[in-house]
């Protein structure tokens, strides 16, 4: 057994964990000699709770159907693979990292689809998520992802724009991909959905 102290993980002041890190209240590691984190241990600030664990953030995929005039986004690896193989879509990567349950200070992102127009919508607005059912065509798919409503936890805002001309909603993490979509591909700029976390490394 080992001789290390065990401390509740909810003590935020003067506790620290000593496993593969040494969680500490400031960055001076002052912790270390109470934990007993060896020479070899990182000690770092304890985690914001309203941020949750970075770690289990998943990507939130992206693709798009040229044909439909689509631009379409999961979290689920398996159903990205099908929109692929046989519903025309092609990879276009990441638009950042999001999380599948809800943790901390994230809020749900709704996913509607319009069988209409052929247009996959996000949003964080229980109201316009309500109001593009009632109005609008749209039916209600799922809560898609947890992500953050302002820019906290090292996030990074996911950018929001309208086609009206072939009724596409488009989002996306790059600025400059943002500028171009609304300078040469007729997208008005919707301002930012939400804040997801950055690619990683």
């Amino acid at each position: 057994m080992s001789s290390v102290p065990q401390y509740s993980s909810l003590d935020m002041t003067d506790t620290c964990r000593c496993k593969t890190e040494c969680n500490c209240p400031s960055d001076g590691c002052q912790c270390a000699p109470k934990c007993g984190c060896d020479s070899g241990s990182h000690c770092k600030p304890k985690p914001d709770p309203a941020c949750g664990n970075p770690h289990d953030a998943i990507p939130f995929l992206r693709a798009y159907n040229p044909k439909w005039t689509d631009h379409f986004y999961t979290t689920d690896a398996a159903e990205m693979k099908h929109a692929v193989a046989d519903l025309g879509f092609t990879a276009e990567g990441n638009a950042g990292y999001v999380f599948k349950t809800q943790v901390g200070a994230t809020i749900p992102l709704y996913r509607l689809y319009q069988p209409t127009a052929l247009d996959h919508f996000y949003t964080t607005s229980e109201l316009e998520k309500d109001t593009a059912v009632a109005k609008d065509g749209y039916v209600f798919e799922s809560i898609i992802a947890y992500v953050y409503d302002s820019q906290i936890c090292g996030s990074i805002p996911l950018y929001r724009l309208y086609n009206a001309a072939v009724i596409d909603h488009f989002y996306t993490i790059s600025a400059s991909e943002r500028v171009n979509a609304a300078k040469s591909d007729g997208y008005t700029e919707e301002g930012i959905a939400c804040y997801v976390l950055p690619d990683k490394a």
